[in-house]
């Protein structure tokens, strides 16, 4: 089975290069999407596993969510990729599957040259309004959980004062 890390390693950071390097791939932004959001359990279930953590894997993810907004979308839209539509009492920044769509080629082709970037780009459109692209959305939310890890790496689990330094 593979750890936390090595499931960051081989298959988070692959699909988000991927994504990053075609933003226009609904394929790659859903694989990205749902390796963030699987990755972010995995990790708690080992931190709690190991005595690291005491909150549930939900309180978790909620708890990373308040620290990052972009996390927080991509959350929910990796939860309404899963189950359609959520129609529960937590608030969502997203709530449809079908939230995550092309917003379509940001020049026209017949106007511009091959050197501008022509084609679409996949967004989550925002239950608010708005729509946001989905690699920046990583981007955000891959510092924040950067920033979570080495919060983490800080701290030693109880009863090992003074390892892994």
């Amino acid at each position: 089975m593979l750890t936390s890390q090595e499931f960051f390693e081989t298959i988070v950071v692959p699909n988000n290069e991927a994504q990053h390097a075609d933003t226009s791939s609904v394929r790659f932004a859903f694989n990205a999407i749902a390796a963030i959001d699987d990755y972010v359990g995995i990790w708690a279930h080992e931190l709690r596993s190991a005595g690291r953590i005491s909150i549930t894997e939900e309180c978790f993810r909620d708890d990373l969510a308040r620290r990052s907004g972009p996390y927080r979308a991509l959350r929910d839209m990796a939860f309404a990729l899963k189950h359609g539509e959520l129609s529960g009492k937590k608030a969502r920044l997203v709530s449809r599957a079908g939230s995550l769509a092309d917003q379509g080629a940001a020049f026209d082709p017949d106007t511009f040259s091959d050197a501008f970037a022509t084609s679409g780009v996949i967004c989550i459109e925002m239950d608010a309004g708005g729509a946001v692209e989905v690699w920046k959305m990583i981007e955000f939310a891959m510092e924040a959980i950067t920033d979570l890890q080495n919060e983490v790496a800080l701290v030693t689990p109880a009863g090992d004062a003074g390892a892994d330094r």
